[in-house]
């Protein structure tokens, strides 16, 4: 067999077998224990309402619209709020403190302090933040 071939081989045989490692973790997720619920996947049970940023102000606070989406959900045992490149501030933190369901603040690239974190794990001790 000529080297070419038995390259191409070799390659082809590596790559399924890579394929072939990945699709349990694929099919059922790596089995991390939940911080939150306890359940096996990342916030397996949680109602993740997104807010777009058309649901944030200037200033970083909640429009009526967002609020009222998150009240919709918020009867739900465990809620994420997911905000992505929202400028969310602490005040939007502390309109999401009322709602004790809300078990999980998914901010990435929001404008969030320690100290607003701080101040709204003062209200629920509970809550994750993800910034």
């Amino acid at each position: 067999m000529p080297i070419c071939r038995r390259v191409v081989s070799t390659v082809l045989v590596v790559a399924v077998a890579g394929i072939a490692m990945c699709l349990p973790l694929l099919a059922g997720g790596c089995n991390k224990k939940d911080s939150i619920s306890g359940d096996s996947g990342i916030n397996a049970n949680a109602k993740v309402v997104v807010i777009p940023n058309s649901g944030v102000k200037p200033d970083g606070t909640l429009t009526d619209q967002a609020l009222q989406t998150i009240q919709a959900e918020s009867a739900a045992p465990n809620v994420t709020v997911a905000f992505y490149r929202s400028p969310v501030t602490d005040g939007a933190l502390t309109q999401i403190a009322k709602y004790p369901n809300v078990k999980r603040i998914e901010a990435v690239g929001g404008k969030i302090t320690d100290k607003g974190v701080d101040k709204l794990k003062a209200t629920n001790p509970n809550i994750e933040v993800a910034r």
